[in-house]
């Protein structure tokens, strides 16, 4: 069973000319000017308005004025005040002005969709396109289908609908939004609670993750949006000191000062100034020690070296130098004999040159006889490709040189006749001695046995006589 959302455009264009027909010429009851293009039945059939098409256009141009850009708001009825449909609106605008300023309005209310990509910068209206069908079948429970048409036709709120329709598969509810919902502020009401609840989205441009809550870069998971923008929103210039809140864009920021720096490195810097004096304290002690056992190994170490006494040591130090130098020869010996021996093959191999290359047109030949044997003698396709030449030689054969093979064909077919004469005999011969065997069995049965037998055979008779076949 399908439920509408909202009427189809053409239905809700036949309504209201149905309602503004029986209306000749009527006051407004707005400016309560006489007028022959008035509207009745703005919100519905019972609606008792009757408004002129001017009054209609000022009317929504006020409203498209007091609507901040992002905020969503209904355009209600300016006499009943119960909130009509945008296609509503379009249908009973009567001037493409009016009608322009219903799309304006439409596109302000999208507005609270859009997104900052964290990688180009560049603003995304993440809430999913309208691709209206009467019949789509959205997989979702009738209880929950009739909600939403209630939903549609703004009998409920966002908050009494949505304990309803929690349960159902985030995707199903996106598919149901982009081909049930015409309505872009309930279209909208719709997306921006889900997003509550599935808060993780990707840029339209670049594909990049982003929170669409908090509008961080990457999604935080098991981390709330609270947690969020407090770790990650708050900063101080190093310039003037003053406190920033970061909202989204990329890590590279400038401070009102006209001073820039990186964001990662300011949060850095104002976390440490936020933290305890103790905390300080303790992390004070530790570079101090660190300062000054570098300041030992790099200064004061260095210079009582250099004032040491070596006397009773020069012996054990020339020899470890003699030690060392002999070391250092012999890695650059190894290193000559490396390159004699490297130079000893080479002559070797020029002064064999011919048989080495006599031994290397032996290899290429072995290696291309081996591909030639796998790769080609041992194929299906080499196979297959004999089988047809050798099918179209014997064809060839018999088509052109039928004269020759016509002796060869008549002791094939004589062959053939033989062989299939000699299986008929054997089938004759196999019968015959069948027969021959129940003839010398019959001839060894007694008179009685004859007798026995032939009455066994009239009671069979009879018994299967009784049977209604």
């Amino acid at each position: 069973m399908a439920v509408q959302s909202v009427a189809s455009p053409a239905e809700l264009r036949d309504e209201v000319a149905q309602g503004a027909s029986c209306v000749t010429t009527s006051t407004c009851q707005i400016c309560l000017e006489a007028s022959d293009m008035v509207v009745s039945a703005l919100c519905g059939p019972t609606c008792p308005a009757i408004v002129c098409s001017t009054c209609i256009q000022d009317y929504l141009e006020v409203q498209r004025k007091s609507l901040p850009a992002g905020v969503l708001s209904t355009v209600a009825c300016p006499i009943c005040l119960i909130p009509v449909a945008f296609e509503r609106w379009r249908s009973v605008s009567s001037t493409e002005a009016c009608i322009h300023t219903v799309d304006n309005i439409q596109l302000q209310l999208a507005a609270s969709c859009d997104v900052l990509c964290p990688s180009c910068h560049t603003i995304n209206n993440v809430l999913p396109p309208c691709k209206y069908q009467s019949g789509y079948d959205d997989g979702l429970r009738l209880d929950q289908r009739e909600a939403l048409a209630q939903f549609c036709r703004y009998e409920l709120t966002i908050s009494e609908l949505w304990p309803s329709i929690q349960s159902a598969p985030h995707d199903q509810l996106l598919q149901y939004i982009s081909h049930r919902v015409q309505d872009v502020e309930r279209r909208a009401s719709l997306y921006l609670r889900m997003m509550r609840s599935h808060p993780f989205i990707t840029s339209t441009c670049c594909n990049a993750r982003l929170c669409f809550t908090c509008k961080t870069r990457e999604h935080h998971d098991g981390v709330s949006c609270e947690a969020t923008m407090m770790l990650n929103d708050m900063g101080q210039c190093p310039n003037c000191q003053i406190t920033l809140v970061k909202g989204d864009g990329c890590d590279y920021v400038y401070c009102f000062c006209k001073f820039g720096f990186s964001w990662s490195w300011g949060l850095m810097c104002f976390k440490f100034s936020q933290s305890p004096i103790t905390a300080k304290a303790r992390l004070n002690q530790v570079f101090v020690r660190y300062l000054y056992r570098r300041r030992f190994q790099r200064q004061v170490l260095v210079s009582m070296v250099l004032r040491i006494q070596l006397t009773k040591y020069r012996r054990p130090y020339v020899a470890i130098c003699a030690f060392l130098r002999m070391r250092r020869w012999r890695r650059r010996l190894y290193a000559v004999i490396l390159d004699c021996v490297a130079t000893v093959m080479l002559v070797e191999i020029q002064s064999h040159r011919k048989p080495f290359l006599r031994v290397c047109e032996y290899l290429r030949r072995q290696m291309w006889r081996r591909r030639l044997v796998t790769n080609v003698l041992t194929s299906p396709a080499f196979h297959d490709a004999i089988g047809e030449r050798r099918n179209a030689h014997c064809i060839n054969i018999m088509t052109t040189q039928s004269h020759a093979i016509r002796r060869p064909m008549e002791r094939l077919k004589t062959k053939m006749i033989d062989g299939l004469y000699r299986r008929r005999m054997d089938a004759v011969m196999v019968a015959i001695t069948t027969k021959a065997t129940w003839i010398a069995y019959w001839a060894t049965v007694t008179e009685e046995d004859q007798v026995a037998l032939d009455d066994d055979m009239h009671s069979y008779l009879d018994i299967m006589g009784d049977f209604d076949i």
